[in-house]
């Protein structure tokens, strides 16, 4: 349908730039305050530029994840340069697409003014700005949500071929981002079938969307036996979820205890009257579904399976959770208290970005955090002795100092234990460490088993370098 240039609202597309503009200005701010931390280190590693295409794709499937996101940052750096902060430039760009992403999301599922206010959320959310400035796959993964759930949208109001074709292109991508993105495609499907049920949609469709899925599922073949090896692997960080997590990650979501609190009375507010609205009944019911599915299936599986719900992986819940309380504001009929909320909403959900004042900066949440590396690496380059240094995360240890145009070679633990029992072990010697992964304790047990003491310690943030001397036997 053909929409006249007089019927177009460009006031609500100027408000939509300046959202964009501000959503932009702050993913933007600070960016490169802070140095890259454990899991950043990982990506950049595996994506460097050096390695191949195959490399790449084999070393991301034997770690944990699926391959596209760091095939993407490797076309990224080899299109624009490897450097530090180069990859959170390509997060940054999935931040802000995002934005107008809900816009057109909000608009198609319930109206403009969903979709503008849900936009305005999205810009200062503190959640989304914080993995907008990470070289992670978290911002592509909500992206990748929300375009799927678009042009899902799409195809069940009666889309060809093109429509199709465009829906599992993105679905393709989404599930080869990250394992939390077969969940919103899991959540279409339910819905795609209830519709089917009650004659909402026609066989026809159904039989594209059934086609759709085969070929999605024709791309994920080839990493199947990576995927079941990760999810048989023993000794897995992540611990079963707490009866509180949820609850947690909405105040993650928000950024302190008050806002959550607003939020939660708004976001229940917004599904009631959605599912009371005869209206919006399909709506309702795509939304529900999106949150129960996001919900019950990774609780469940961390619970009888093997632990996977972390708060960083609900961050596919979120675009959902901003849409009805966009809903619910958009309800509000006085239009100063309706602005009233949205800047009750700027102030707290974006002051983390300003201020180390927030409950999401805790080193447990694991957001907006300063590992340390870049600056010890730093002081170790700046040794006036070049000696052999070792860690549990050599890959990622040895990408950092060839940032910082180093060529030496981080080794691991197994190197470091057989260098140590060889006719030439090491006088002096280095161990870095991190304490925001697997730890590796200097202990008496094995100063004495290998006959070495530490001759210095230099900690910064949570990265540490130990010094240590070769006794003599």
């Amino acid at each position: 349908m053909n929409v006249k240039p007089g019927n177009i609202n460009w006031g609500m597309y100027v408000s939509l730039g300046v959202i964009i503009v501000l959503g932009c200005y702050l993913r933007l701010r600070n960016l490169e305050a802070r140095g890259l931390w454990l899991d950043e280190a990982f990506s950049v590693a595996v994506s460097d530029p050096a390695n191949s295409f195959i490399d790449v794709y084999r070393i991301t499937l034997s770690d944990v994840h699926p391959p596209f996101y760091q095939l993407v940052l490797w076309l990224f750096y080899r299109a624009f340069g490897f450097g530090e902060f180069v990859g959170r430039y390509l997060s940054v760009i999935f931040g802000v697409l995002l934005i107008p992403g809900v816009f057109f999301l909000g608009r198609k599922l319930i109206d403009e003014k969903t979709g503008i206010i849900a936009a305005s959320l999205v810009s200062i959310n503190c959640f989304l700005i914080s993995y907008s400035q990470e070289t992670r796959s978290y911002e592509m993964l909500a992206l990748l949500t929300v375009l799927s759930f678009l042009l899902f949208l799409r195809c069940m109001s009666g889309g060809g071929f093109w429509g199709f074709f465009g829906w599992s292109i993105v679905v393709v991508m989404l599930v080869n981002t990250h394992y939390f993105g077969y969940l919103p495609v899991f959540a279409q499907a339910l819905v795609c079938i209830c519709a089917l049920v009650g004659g909402g949609v026609g066989k026809k469709a159904f039989y594209k969307f059934c086609a759709a899925g085969l070929f999605v599922a024709l791309t994920v073949l080839p990493s199947f036996s990576y995927m079941s090896n990760s999810f048989g692997r023993s000794g897995f960080w992540i611990a079963p979820p707490n009866e509180s997590m949820l609850f947690e990650t909405f105040v993650l979501y928000f950024g302190n205890d008050f806002l959550v609190s607003i939020a939660l009375v708004l976001f229940v507010l917004g599904l009631v009257f959605l599912i009371f609205d005869e209206q919006k009944k399909f709506s309702s019911r795509m939304l529900v579904v999106w949150f129960c599915v996001g919900v019950v299936v990774p609780y469940l599986c961390s619970i009888y399976v093997r632990p996977v719900m972390t708060h960083r992986n609900l961050i596919v819940l979120l675009p959902m959770v901003l849409l009805v309380i966009a809903f619910s504001v958009g309800l509000i009929k006085d239009r100063v208290a309706k602005a009233g909320v949205i800047i009750l909403f700027l102030c707290f959900s974006a002051t983390p970005v300003f201020s180390d004042v927030s409950k999401v900066k805790e080193p447990k949440y694991q957001i907006f955090q300063n590992s340390g590396f870049r600056e010890v690496v730093i002081y170790a380059l700046e040794s006036p002795i070049v000696l052999p240094i070792y860690s549990t995360y050599p890959r990622e240890f040895s990408v950092y100092f060839k940032l910082q145009g180093s060529p030496l070679k981080v080794e691991g633990l197994g190197r470091l234990e057989a260098d140590l029992v060889s006719p030439q072990r090491p006088s002096d010697f280095y161990v870095l460490q991190t304490l925001n992964g697997a730890k590796f304790e200097l202990d008496e047990g094995f100063l004495k088993k290998y006959r070495v003491e530490i001759s210095s310690i230099k900690k910064i943030a949570n990265s540490r370098l130990v010094e240590l001397h070769s006794l003599s036997q």
